[in-house]
């Protein structure tokens, strides 16, 4: 009896042997033959296999790139490279993945941006050690619900797809960190969306979101939410639960309010909120005790409350294009404040208080209805300043006025009471971008919105630094530039844009 056992015992091990010897077995040549198969059913039958491979270990191969090569297939042999950890076939011409893609149960990062893929296999669920996931710049219009079986996943990037809706197993994805959603299609994001207790930043510019669910409020560890170009018409209450919320991107949505509730981000040092239709501000503005940047412009406001005067730490406040008539006194206990644009409104004056904004170098009122500047201004020492297209008289100015305003903006005179020109003339974007240097700040001008690159060259055509690189609205936009960190000669700053590239030569003598 014991003799049998031990046979069957034995039976089993060999049979065991058998079945798992090719999985056992595999070599480098064997991962080698699979790399041949992709290069080959692609017409890159020239290409050596050793071009593609990037790394190995253990005598496998795991790690293999095909950017940029036009493949158009994935044939079922990427299944055979099981001990893969990485892969990366970014810009090329595929359609489809097989389900094959299931077999890497080792991946830990998947990059195949840049295609034309329409639909993930159900497979991809079996990816669990994967934690960096990027399909972006596809053709993906849902995302299968195997995609919540990911519980390692810590980044998903789909940015730039044609995906209308999410699966509700989204939620599912306990460990994510980073969600990439913009340039898609989503109208809505379900209510699982606030299970990802553990998601820090949440991209979804350029969408369609209407609403966003309450349950937004339950991601207790988000830092960034970016709605910029949505069509948001109101937020949630719940969007005060984002107690660790540092940056909050509202621009080209239509807000007509904001809630109250948004008081309590006390960490909140970004709230953009440009290109709305906001006509007020709810007092509780005035709690954000860590905000640095505050950007309204181009929306309704009517008036600034007064609660505004208590950010302590605010540095930079942008409400150009609004229709401001007045501002609080309590706007000159804003002690930190650097820069300060006020321009296209409808200010006839400014409280004396301004003189108290002692760390104020940038002050921007152009094309308002000012007569009168208080005394105290000459308080201010700046280093830059725009008084144009105003109605400033000299007689209704004291001397002193009349002579810091002749340092600071010495062609202010000549623009004032104009006539001729109508605000919907002076307020036109130019046709063209353009660039102007004065003193230490670089002046651009934009026809419409979208993304930018600004650029800083020597003679060479060498690269010396990168000013700007992002999505910025139309119109006029003011950067601080300081030439003297560059060492000496002709430079040349290049501004890229969707309509046009124009450069600005610039010197600096050391």
């Amino acid at each position: 009896m014991h003799y049998k056992k031990n046979t069957l015992s034995l039976l089993f091990v060999f049979f065991l042997l058998i079945f798992t010897r090719p999985v056992l077995s595999q070599t480098f040549k064997d991962d080698s033959l699979a790399v041949r198969a992709i290069l080959d059913s692609n017409g890159l039958d020239t290409i050596p296999v050793d071009e593609r491979v990037i790394d190995t270990s253990g005598g496998r191969v795991v790690d293999i790139r095909f950017d940029g090569r036009k493949l158009h297939t994935l044939p079922p042999e990427i299944g055979k490279l099981t001990a893969l950890t990485a892969v990366h076939i970014s810009g090329n011409n595929l359609t489809s993945l097989p389900p094959e893609i299931g077999n890497l149960t080792q991946i830990t990062k998947v990059i195949i941006a840049h295609n034309n893929i329409l639909k993930l296999p159900s497979e991809i669920g079996n990816l669990k050690n994967v934690n960096f996931l990027n399909f972006s710049a596809n053709k993906l219009t849902t995302l299968p619900p195997e995609i919540g079986e990911l519980t390692s996943l810590e980044e998903l990037d789909v940015k730039d797809n044609e995906i209308t809706s999410l699966p509700a197993e989204i939620g599912m994805l306990n460990n994510l960190k980073c969600l990439y959603l913009y340039g898609n299609n989503l109208k809505t994001l379900p209510p699982e969306i606030g299970e990802l207790t553990n998601l820090g930043g949440l991209v979804l510019h350029y969408n369609q979101i209407t609403t966003l669910p309450a349950e937004i409020g339950n991601l207790s560890f988000l830092f960034s939410l970016d709605l910029f170009a949505n069509n948001l018409t109101s937020l949630p209450p719940e969007i005060g639960n984002l107690t660790n919320l540092q940056q909050i991107r509202l621009d080209g949505n239509n807000l007509t309010s904001l809630p109250s509730e948004i008081g309590n981000l006390k960490n909140v040092y970004i709230l953009e909120a440009r290109g709305n239709n906001l006509t007020t501000l709810p007092p509780e503005i005035g709690d954000l005790s860590g905000l640095k940047q505050l950007y309204l412009h181009n929306n309704n406001i009517k008036n600034i409350p007064p609660e505004t005067g208590n950010l302590p730490r605010l540095e930079d406040l942008r409400l150009t294009g609004n229709a401001l008539t007045d501002l609080p006194p309590e706007i000159g206990n804003l002690k930190s404040l650097h820069d300060l644009y006020l321009n296209e409104n409808n200010l006839t004056t400014v409280p004396s208080e301004i003189g108290n904004l002692s760390n104020l170098t940038l002050f921007s009122i152009r094309k308002n209805l000012l007569t009168h500047l208080p005394n105290s201004i000459v308080n201010l020492n700046l280093n830059y300043c725009d008084l144009a297209y105003n109605k400033l008289d000299t007689n209704n100015l004291s001397d002193a006025v009349i002579a810091w305003a002749d340092i600071y903006d010495p062609d202010w005179r000549e623009t004032q009471n104009v006539t001729t020109v109508t605000a919907k003339t002076i307020s036109a974007p130019p046709l063209k971008p353009c660039i102007t240097l004065q003193k230490s700040f670089l002046f651009f001008s934009l026809p419409h919105e979208g993304h930018i690159t600004l650029k800083v060259y020597d003679m060479n055509g060498q690269l010396l630094s990168t000013l700007v690189d992002s999505y910025k609205s139309g119109g006029e936009h003011i950067l601080r530039f300081t030439p003297q960190r560059y060492r000496s000669g002709i430079y040349v700053i290049r501004l890229s844009t969707c309509s046009g590239t124009v450069n600005q030569k610039g010197i600096v003598i050391k």
